[in-house]
């Protein structure tokens, strides 16, 4: 999940004019590219590393019987 200006950037479809715009953004701005580069990293370690992953699904299957 793309958290737009966090993690990248996003744009209507089609919209090649703002795309173009926010790709020569981290060309130029060599900071905000490696404050999003890690922000994606961790989000994306924090979503699907199998630890998690796995936690999550015993919570619900955990919930799910307790309701069954």
């Amino acid at each position: 999940v793309v958290r737009s200006g966090a993690t990248g950037f996003l744009h209507a479809p089609h919209d090649v004019a703002a795309m173009a715009a926010s790709t020569l953004d981290l060309l130029r701005e060599p900071k905000l590219h490696a404050s999003m580069a890690k922000a994606a990293r961790e989000s994306a370690l924090a979503r699907f590393q199998l630890a998690p992953i796995v936690s999550r699904w015993e919570a619900l299957y955990g919930a799910l019987l307790e309701n069954a």
